[in-house]
């Protein structure tokens, strides 16, 4: 067969998927939008040609949304989650990926040590804070050697008695 370039035909481009990728109609640029398969459709007439294509997101950002800089007694949960967002280089949520978190100063604990994010890139725990009347650290940490931190800060409790001094009574 003989090939030739057909000038001033009309192409347009479809998606299978757009949960995946989408596709500019009439220029055929594709981005990618979430983790995932597609097949991409070239048409022109009765010519139509498919191109598979896979997404696999790579984690480039990892973002507090909340949780940070607050106070509980010791031994208590914090009021807020530990909550961050995880997201590739054009800044794109990535579901999917697998969040770790630990307590790094204070003897705290969290409530999940691993989690995984949701559809808005984002993963969630809960921290009790450690014993110690002190300033307290967590972090969280995604694959790729992305982490931040967060902090806390333990309280003493209400005193539990009241002893009376040496010589009352006098």
């Amino acid at each position: 067969p003989i090939w030739q370039t057909m000038s001033a035909a009309t192409v347009s481009w479809t998606s299978t998927n757009t949960a995946t990728v989408t596709v500019v109609a009439t220029t055929g640029l594709a981005t990618a939008v979430a983790n995932g398969s597609a097949q991409v459709t070239a048409t022109s007439g009765t010519a139509t040609q498919n191109a598979g294509v896979t997404v696999a997101q790579v984690a480039a950002q990892l973002a507090k949304i909340s949780g940070d800089a607050q106070t509980a007694t010791v031994g208590q949960a914090l009021a807020q989650a530990l909550v961050v967002q995880v997201n590739d280089s054009a800044a794109h949520p990535i579901a999917g990926a697998t969040v770790t978190f630990a307590v790094t100063s204070g003897a705290g604990s969290v409530g999940t040590l691993s989690a995984t994010t949701g559809g808005n890139g984002q993963a969630q725990t809960t921290w009790t804070v450690g014993q110690a009347v002190a300033a307290q650290t967590a972090t969280a940490n995604v694959t790729g050697g992305l982490g931040v931190n967060f902090r806390a800060t333990a309280l003493p409790g209400a005193p539990h008695r009241v002893a009376k001094p040496a010589g009352a009574g006098q």
